[in-house]
């Protein structure tokens, strides 16, 4: 069995989300569930607002730089445990931040923690999970944020290349609009 695991602090959450590809787009709601209930929580907007508090008025691009830069600065890519996906809220992850000084996690929580801080500024975003082989498993999540009419990619998970880097060799991809 294939689960999915949303921690909170001292609380842990754990859904049966299936096997295959199914499983992969019931994650890939759950982050969207994640990334639009944290538009409530006042934590991460501040948050958000404190990285951006340099970024001229009005400039999407450099909001998107600023956050990006700072996430993949806080997060260390760490795989899941072998048959368990889990996904972190973004309070647990800017508490770890905030009281480790780096948070862990992998794909999926880049791009909740992204998510989060650019849908509090404002950014119209949507979650990209792509495939590198043939089969219908979606292996890999990330954000693209649409600046000037244009989707640029977040993919933060390597900390040697930019926004707007995207692997190579997708044989499949889907998006959820956030």
């Amino acid at each position: 069995m294939f689960t999915s695991t949303i921690t909170e602090p001292r609380v842990t959450y754990i859904k049966d989300i299936g096997f295959g590809g199914i499983a992969s787009l019931r994650t890939i709601e759950e982050i969207a569930f994640l990334i639009n209930s944290s538009l409530k929580d006042w934590g991460v907007r501040e948050t958000a607002q404190d990285i951006v508090r340099d970024v001229r008025e009005r400039d999407k691009l450099t909001e998107a730089k600023s956050i990006f830069k700072w996430v993949q600065s806080k997060v260390r890519y760490t795989y899941d445990p072998k048959g368990l996906e889990t996904i972190q809220t973004p309070k647990v992850l800017l508490e770890d931040i905030a009281n480790k000084g780096r948070a862990y996690g992998d794909c999926d929580d880049f791009t909740v923690l992204i998510g989060s801080l650019l849908r509090g500024l404002g950014h119209t975003i949507r979650i990209k999970a792509v495939s590198f082989k043939p089969s219908t498993t979606l292996s890999h999540v990330y954000l693209e944020d649409n600046i000037n009419d244009k989707w640029i990619v977040l993919d933060g998970i390597k900390k040697d290349e930019s926004m707007g880097w995207e692997s190579s060799g997708v044989n499949r991809a889907i998006t959820l609009n956030v």
